[in-house]
């Protein structure tokens, strides 16, 4: 069955959790209106941007950006849903730790993420954002 982008937004928006729908590039496709809550960010805000960008990773504003700073090599996030493209198996409940810029400045904060992969794209839900 092919999932239609429509179907998928209206899919996700059912969820009470925040989640971003990823391509193979780490850009962010679709999200939930859960996710544009938690984020503090409208949909055209979240859409075509990198994954680092969106969560407001510290290190996504470096010259390289998202996904190609030295700090990526080791993003749990960028790596869970990489490896979700590439073994076809989803990631439950997996600890993530992320420098994350907030209003009070940069935080170190422990965030949980799931995978799931759905035809060429990936679902990552991340719980505790601040």
């Amino acid at each position: 069955m092919k999932v239609s982008q429509t179907s998928l937004v209206d899919l996700i928006n059912t969820l009470e959790i925040p989640v971003l729908v990823v391509d193979q590039d780490g850009n962010i496709v679709s999200n939930n209106l859960n996710a544009s809550a938690i984020l503090q960010k409208t949909s055209d805000q979240i859409k075509g941007y990198p994954g680092g960008d969106v969560v407001s990773c510290a290190y996504a504003d470096l010259p390289e950006g998202c996904g190609h700073t030295i700090h990526c090599t080791e993003c749990t996030i960028r790596n869970s849903v990489m490896e979700t493209f590439e073994s076809e198996r989803g990631i439950l409940l997996k600890k993530a730790y992320q420098y994350i810029k907030t209003p009070d400045g940069t935080q170190y904060v422990e965030l949980i993420i799931s995978t799931e992969k759905i035809q060429n794209l990936v679902l990552l839900q991340i719980e505790n954002l601040p």
